[in-house]
């Protein structure tokens, strides 16, 4: 595989961000890379995936429901509105690993979402991707 490599000497502060089944898993070896450079965070994870996890009380853990959304996605949508600036948001999937019928679910859940405005769907489904790519 392919290797990457990111110059840490000038980053202070790292705010944590992970959404997925395996987001405390991912989150705890980016906390052991990052130390104390990370300074808040928030994990969203399917129910049941976080009970072990070893992330610093400073990296809030939230379980949501996968892959029919509940209130809890609603409540872990809203805590990822208020520490992430939208403009840093992609929506995306595992598509095409994912079966149809699951991304459909996930578009469908993506467009009718409560906690999502108009103008917060058309940035994070499309210009902040498009920003990104710069197309």
């Amino acid at each position: 595989g392919r290797s990457l490599s990111v110059p840490l000497s000038g980053v202070d502060k790292v705010l944590l961000v992970g959404v997925g089944k395996a987001a405390c898993s991912m989150a705890t070896a980016a906390v052991e890379v990052l130390g104390d450079r990370v300074s808040a965070g928030l994990i969203v994870t399917k129910h049941g995936h976080a009970a072990d996890h070893r992330l610093p009380p400073h990296v809030r853990v939230l379980e949501a429901s996968h892959p029919t959304p509940d209130e809890s996605s609603t409540r872990a949508t809203s805590s990822l509105l208020q520490l992430v600036d939208p403009s840093h948001i992609l929506f995306g999937s595992d598509f095409p690993f994912a079966p149809e019928m699951a991304v459909g679910l996930e578009a469908h859940t993506f467009a009718t979402s409560p906690v999502l405005d108009e103008a917060l769907r058309a940035q994070i489904g499309r210009a902040n991707g498009a920003a990104l790519l710069r197309i």
